[in-house]
Parts: C-alpha cells; sequence; structure tokens
C-alpha cells in the first residue's frame, strides 16, 4: 500500500509540474498505473492532462487515452474521459485530433 500510495503521489506532482515535460512522461505512465493501483483519484489526474494549454501535452495524453480507457473498462469514471476524448478529437492542433480518433 505504500508503494502504490508513493506511485500516486509521485503521478501527481508530475501532473502539477511546471514544465511540459513531466506532464508529457506522466500522460505514458498512467495506463500502467491504473491497471497497477486500479487508483480512482487516475481518471482525474488524466483529465488535466487533456485540458492542459501545451498542445504537446495534450498529444501525449491522446498518444495514451485508448490503452487508459481499455485499463477503466465500463466504469463510472471513464464516461467522464469519453467527453473529454471528444474535446479532444475537436482540438485545434490536427495531430492532438489525430491522435484522440487513434485512441477510438
Amino acid at each position: 500500500a505504500a508503494a502504490i500510495s508513493s506511485l500516486i503521489g509521485m503521478a501527481k506532482r508530475l501532473v502539477a509540474a511546471d514544465w511540459f515535460t513531466a506532464k508529457v512522461s506522466v500522460a505514458g505512465m498512467f495506463p500502467a498505473l491504473h491497471s497497477l493501483t486500479k487508483n480512482s483519484e487516475i481518471p482525474y489526474l488524466y483529465k488535466e492532462l487533456c485540458l492542459d494549454e501545451t498542445p504537446m501535452v495534450r498529444r501525449a495524453a491522446s498518444l495514451h487515452l485508448g490503452p487508459l480507457l481499455a485499463s477503466l473498462g465500463a466504469k463510472d469514471s471513464s464516461h467522464d474521459l469519453i467527453s473529454i476524448l471528444q474535446q479532444l478529437c475537436k482540438d485545434e492542433q490536427d495531430s492532438v485530433r489525430m491522435l484522440a480518433v487513434a485512441a477510438l
């Protein structure tokens, strides 16, 4: 349990980081982190990445959204991310839109 809480704590720090590189890194970790921990905070942390102002962060979030949704399954929290997926499919950046559609 201590290891899981330290992993979640690390993910929270990376999501809240000032630099986009930390956020891009944690986006790739979230699908495996959710599979490992089944922590209920992960979809909400991921949503922050999907709504980030930096296109590189939204692109990374779009890239890993499919595996995260697969890990979440049909839980209620995945429905919240589906609305985010719809938003990413309408993003101003074409690379974000392309990756979001590929996540489907």
